[in-house]
C-alpha cells in the first residue's frame, strides 16, 4: 500500500519549531520569493483568467531563472495543479499561517 503524503500546508500549525524550520528550508524557493510569485500569479489571473494550467507560474519561474520542476512539484503536492488553484488553495493556507496577524 503506498504511503499517502499529507498536504504540508494543512499541518503548519501542528509543526514544532524544528519541523517548521525544516519545512521552510525544503521550500523550492525562498519564502519571500514564493510570496512574490503568489502576488504575480494573482495579478495576472485578475487580468487574464485561468486556462487551467500552470502557465502563469511557468512564465514567472522561467523569467526569474528558477527550478520549474521542483516548484511545480511542490505546488502540486499542496493542491496547486493550475494557477487558479495555487491562489485558491495554497495562498489562503499560506497566509493563514504566515500572515494571520495582518489585517486584510
Amino acid at each position: 500500500m503506498p504511503i499517502v503524503r499529507k498536504n504540508q500546508l494543512e499541518n503548519l500549525e501542528k509543526m514544532s519549531p524544528e519541523e517548521l524550520a525544516e519545512f521552510l528550508s525544503a521550500l523550492p524557493m525562498g519564502q519571500e520569493s514564493l510570496e512574490l510569485m503568489f502576488d504575480y500569479i494573482e495579478d495576472v489571473l485578475d487580468v487574464t483568467g485561468c486556462d487551467h494550467t500552470l502557465g502563469i507560474t511557468m512564465q514567472y519561474v522561467m523569467f526569474k531563472g528558477l527550478d520549474f520542476p521542483s516548484i511545480t512539484s511542490w505546488l502540486q503536492a499542496n493542491g496547486g495543479y493550475c494557477d487558479c488553484e495555487v491562489i485558491a488553495r495554497i495562498l489562503p493556507a499560506w497566509n493563514k499561517f504566515f500572515h494571520s496577524d495582518e489585517s486584510e
